[in-house]
């Protein structure tokens, strides 16, 4: 359970985080002029005001009330943002709380690589290559359950599937910094 100082602490790391970010967006000049007209309406810029509904619709740092994330998060339903969304190894990961365990093996394999490219002898090689055949494994592992929450069927290549993955994850790290 999460007790109220708890919260409080949590909430001011993520106030000290607060800084002006760049997220681009494809609208049309007539939506961007609506834009700017109903944040003016408000008072506001339509950074804030998108920095606002997106407060809402993610539950975060700060939101407008209990009944804004309701309708947010009913909008973002309604919309049918989560059962159209095609499915893929990253919507698996994430839904399943599992994205960093398997980037963090991603790049062990990686690494594992560029040392056996390095390696001279052949006991570290072949110890090596027992490293790296129990992490392909790990995500070999990941890949199936994946085509299993799926329905049985696989969402395209691992290699592919790991592509988009690790650009996301390298796209949000770019964003947010270490993540």
């Amino acid at each position: 359970m999460t007790t109220a100082n708890e919260t409080v602490g949590s909430q001011k790391e993520e106030i000290a985080t607060i800084k002006e970010r760049e997220i681009k967006i494809s609208l049309s000049d007539a939506d961007v002029r609506r834009l700017w007209k109903l944040a003016a309406k408000a008072g506001m810029s339509a950074g804030e005001l998108l920095a606002s509904f997106v407060g809402d619709l993610v539950d975060g740092t700060y939101t407008n009330g209990s009944d804004e994330r309701m309708h947010a998060q009913a909008w973002f339903d309604r919309c049918g943002f989560s059962w159209l969304a095609p499915k893929t190894l990253l919507r698996y990961l994430i839904d399943c709380d599992e994205l960093d365990i398997f980037v963090a093996a991603w790049r062990v394999i990686e690494e594992l690589d560029e040392e056996l490219a390095d390696c001279r002898s052949q006991a570290e090689r072949d110890e090596l290559e027992d490293e790296i055949a129990h992490w392909k494994g790990e995500i070999d592992e990941y890949f199936a359950l994946c085509a299993e929450w799926h329905g049985g069927e696989a969402p395209g290549t691992l290699e592919a599937e790991a592509a988009k993955v690790l650009a996301w994850h390298d796209g949000l790290a770019a964003a947010v910094g270490d993540v």
